[in-house]
């Protein structure tokens, strides 16, 4: 018999004849749980070319995929299994309704440390999951200076199309995205480009709880936000690669900072995981 379970709900009819698992899946490592009455020796098919016999087995994948599992329990010559298909794929641990940017402190790969042509920029990280890109900026500023945050984003890594940047000549943007994010009233808008690569031509897009804004903080001379972007409600962000280069500008619109440094060709942000 083939059957399945969450490990919140609870089977007092489990049949011994029956065999049952659940599991709980952080990214790509899945723990789980053996919940079938029938004690006996333990064999699992994790559906990647890997077994193993512990009763309770932690498992690492090691990529995203789909995976078909299967459980059999042996008892005095008799097997009896569960089987069930798992779609993995990367998660994160950047929780933005936390009160807090030490999440970030975990956030090694994809980080940028600014140079003298990020100007008023210190620092920042990205992270990702199947429906959001998670930004993390550093700046030297406070709340009360108003900055804006405008973030360029080259959605097919190609300089063929999109708006070619003067400050980053190696990205080809096709979306735009503007607003003040560290702000006790943030906003933030979205465009689409529709010139020819060299004019300022941009159409606003009409997009619904596209963003979140996360914890806002000042701490050591230093002004710490995060916010999301989605990759499902803006089209294109789907991708398993972007361009990202984002222009902090003071609140008279004269640039502030650059993330990357300036003259760079933008943060190639891999999304393939």
């Amino acid at each position: 018999m083939f059957a399945s379970c969450a490990k919140s709900i609870d089977y007092p009819d489990i049949p011994e004849q029956q065999a049952f698992f659940s599991y709980t899946a952080e990214s790509y490592v899945v723990n789980f749980t053996n919940e079938s009455k029938t004690e006996g020796t333990y064999h699992w098919d994790f559906g990647d070319g890997t077994t193993s016999t512990e009763e309770n087995p932690v498992h690492d994948f090691g990529k995203k995929g789909k995976f078909l599992v299967t459980l059999t329990v042996t008892s005095n010559g008799n097997s009896i299994e569960a089987s069930t298909v798992m779609l993995l794929d990367k998660t994160t641990t950047i929780k933005l309704d936390d009160g807090s940017v030490s999440d970030w402190d975990a956030i090694t790969k994809n980080e940028i440390i600014s140079g003298p042509d990020g100007m008023g920029a210190r620092r920042a990280k990205f992270d990702y999951d199947a429906n959001y890109i998670y930004i993390y900026i550093e700046q030297a500023s406070t709340i009360a200076d108003g900055t804006i945050f405008s973030m360029f984003i080259d959605v097919d890594t190609s300089m063929s199309t999109g708006f070619i940047l003067g400050a980053f000549p190696g990205v080809g943007a096709e979306k735009y995205f503007e607003g003040q994010v560290a702000t006790t009233e943030p906003w933030f808008d979205t465009y689409n480009y529709s010139g020819d690569g060299s004019n300022w031509a941009w159409d606003y897009v009409q997009a619904g709880e596209f963003y979140k804004v996360g914890h806002i903080e000042e701490s050591g001379g230093l002004l710490k936000y995060e916010l999301a972007v989605s990759r499902t409600k803006i089209d294109g962000l789907t991708n398993e690669a972007v361009r990202l280069a984002i222009i902090l500008m003071d609140s008279g619109w004269s640039d502030f900072g650059f993330v990357p440094d300036k003259n760079t060709n933008g943060y190639l942000l891999m999304m393939n995981e």
